[in-house]
Order: C-alpha cells, then sequence, then structure tokens
C-alpha cells in the first residue's frame, strides 16, 4: 500500500540585519574644532536637504538609499561623503577656503560619544540598518527544524489535494529575544500561512542582537516548503 507523508524543511534562512542606510545623523565642525551651525547637508546630488542646528548637529531619515551627502557652509571647502555613511554618528570636519586645516577632512567618531538617551531616540530607525551581531536561535539550522516538526502539521486540505509549495515568513527577534510581528510575505493559501505562523510564535527565545553594545531588534526572514512523498 502507498501512503503519502508531508516533509517540513527550512528552505532558507537569514538575516536581514544589513539593509542600506535610511539614516544618518552627526555634527559638522570647523578647523577651529567648533560647531558650524547652518551648514546644508545634501542627501545624493538631489534636492533632498537638511542643515545643521545651532549645535551643528544634523540628522535626516529617506525613503530612498543614502549613497552620499555633500556638506557645505560660508567660507569653508565643500565636501563629498560616500564611503562609511554607515557609521553612526558622523563627525565632519571642513577646511576654511584656500586654506588647510590641521584635521583631515572628516573622520568617524565612537557613537559612544553620545548620550544612551539620543541613541535610543535613533534606534527605531536604525535598529535594522547597522546590526553587528545578530541575533540567533539557540541551536543550529537542524534543531529549528525539529522544533517547527514539532509544532506544525500538514494542513489537511494541502493533503487531500495533494498541494505543495514554499511560505516565506518575515519577524522580527526584539530585545528580549522574542520573536513578534510575523508577517507572510509569500503564501501558499491560509491554512498553511497559519501553520508558518503558529510555528514563529511558538519559538524559543533567541540570542539578542548587539549594535556599538546596545541591545537592538534584528529582522530574520524563513522559508519553509511543504512536500508530500509517496512510499
Amino acid at each position: 500500500m502507498r501512503y503519502l507523508i508531508f516533509v517540513l524543511t527550512l528552505a532558507s534562512f537569514f538575516s536581514k540585519a544589513q539593509s542600506p542606510v535610511l539614516y544618518i545623523e552627526g555634527t559638522v565642525y570647523g578647523h577651529d574644532q567648533e560647531p558650524i551651525p547652518g551648514a546644508s547637508i545634501n542627501i545624493n546630488g538631489s534636492s533632498e536637504k537638511t542643515t545643521t542646528d545651532a549645535n551643528g548637529r544634523f540628522e535626516y531619515a529617506s525613503t530612498y538609499e543614502i549613497d552620499e551627502i555633500s556638506i557645505s557652509s560660508i567660507d569653508h571647502k565643500s565636501l563629498v561623503m560616500k564611503d562609511k555613511l554607515g557609521h553612526l554618528p558622523l563627525e565632519i570636519h571642513l577646511e576654511l577656503e584656500n586654506q588647510k586645516g590641521q584635521y583631515p577632512a572628516w573622520f568617524i567618531a565612537d557613537s559612544t560619544d553620545y548620550k544612551r538617551a539620543d541613541f535610543e531616540e535613533k534606534k527605531e530607525l536604525l535598529q535594522f540598518k547597522l546590526v553587528k551581531t545578530s541575533a540567533r536561535y539557540p541551536g543550529d539550522i537542524f534543531e529549528m527544524e525539529r522544533f517547527m516538526r514539532i509544532i506544525m502539521t500538514y494542513p489537511p486540505e494541502g493533503l487531500a489535494n495533494q498541494i505543495e509549495g514554499q511560505v516565506d515568513v518575515e519577524f522580527i527577534i526584539n530585545t528580549e529575544g522574542r520573536a513578534e510581528n510575523p508577517r507572510i510575505v509569500k503564501s501558499l493559501g491560509e491554512a498553511f500561512d497559519q501553520q508558518v505562523l503558529k510555528f514563529v510564535n511558538a519559538m524559543p527565545r533567541w540570542s539578542v542582537a548587539e549594535q556599538n553594545g546596545y541591545k537592538v531588534s534584528d529582522m530574520k526572514t524563513i522559508t519553509v516548503e511543504f512536500k508530500l512523498k509517496e512510499f
């Protein structure tokens, strides 16, 4: 007699932590190390721009990837930055026009120079952009598969109609290591999707991602493959 059995596998599993730079912040200084208020920060050579405040600080959030910024101020040489935009906060030093300054055109300041409160205010924007240590499942991918098979069942209508395919789910590992806000990004049907959501919501606590010594959220994507076999 031939029987149908189902096979559940993790076809793929990856982190989306390393996302394009969509947010920048920093401070602009003159050659005398004094902050420059009113300096212009142009984004990607377009009409998108912002200016520094009275303390030389600036911040900008974009819906597009930030590839470069140009900084200009009266009596100072303009500067274009394309590299290391993800190392926040930026500390930018401008040279006087026609005079060589004593500092390099720019260098990166350690984010610990800023108050933790400043970092916390920006964390929601930064949390998926600069994760240095990703969240990790408590065990390898095979242990995750074993746990998945305990939690999930093959939908009866899938067995009856011999439906096979994949479901992609995206979710966040929060700063307590819990999976939250699961979202189906590729569906195989309501019954299959609900099984995958049940699996994500039942996950044990993960190790937490960290950025510059701070706990941050991390986004993950998993592909679950539903297969039927005869024997």
